[in-house]
């Protein structure tokens, strides 16, 4: 029988080692390149989100990512790009692409593609004078949503609906700009008088089509 003070010297030993083993490697994470907070834990629909996997903040190329057969990977030397066709939850792991053990899982929210924000003058909706749309001369967009960049769109076309004492008026354009029967409407309004922009219409380059929210002023008099 070893003597206890032996089997001390062993067990510190063994534990040295299991502590050298479990420090090998650093911390390991996946960071998101696209969105403003990296950690944040979403990946977007018909969308290519590019994840890089760090270790200790640096990249890292022994490791990899594997998930379920739904979602696609496209691996490159400095980040992955994820697609993912369905909204809910998705596991990713992170594997050493030499032993093919996983080193990490990170659970995922997979949600809609987030909409650019449509605005006249700078205004989402409220009050709104005949001198700030004449000068807007059309609508745009802007972007308020988690995402560093959207994908370039433009608008297609959109619909000026107007409020009568008989019901609605509808004036349409085929682009951004308000169209001459869209501004002859706004000419007819009087102070007052509450409109919508509606059924804006954005195009991305991928072909893919998205309506964005709906527009209401109150239309005030000119400065």
């Amino acid at each position: 029988m070893f003597p206890f003070k032996y089997i001390s010297v062993l067990l510190l030993f063994v534990c040295i080692c299991v502590v050298s083993v479990a420090q090998n490697r650093g911390k390991v994470d996946l960071r998101s390149e696209d969105l403003i907070k990296p950690n944040q834990r979403t990946l977007y629909t018909g969308y290519d989100n590019h994840i890089s996997i760090i270790e200790d903040g640096v990249i890292k190329n022994d490791l990899k990512i594997v998930a379920a057969d739904s979602v696609i990977i496209i691996d490159s030397a400095s980040s992955n790009i994820i697609r993912v066709t369905s909204l809910g939850k998705v596991s990713l792991f992170i594997s050493s692409r030499e032993k093919g053990d996983t080193v990490k899982k990170i659970v995922y929210t997979c949600e809609e593609l987030p909409l650019p924000t449509p605005l006249i003058s700078e205004k989402t909706g409220g009050d709104i004078s005949l001198k700030e749309i004449f000068s807007a001369g059309n609508i745009k967009s802007i972007n308020k949503t988690d995402l560093k960049e959207l994908p370039a769109f433009k608008i297609e076309s959109f619909t000026l609906a107007v409020f009568t004492g008989m019901g609605m008026e509808y004036y349409k354009s085929a682009s951004d700009r308000f169209s001459t029967e869209q501004l002859s409407g706004f000419m007819k309004m009087k102070p007052g008088q509450k409109f919508l922009i509606q059924d804006i219409i954005i195009k991305y380059e991928n072909k893919e089509t998205a309506k964005l929210p709906t527009l209401q002023f109150r239309l005030k008099k000119g400065e």
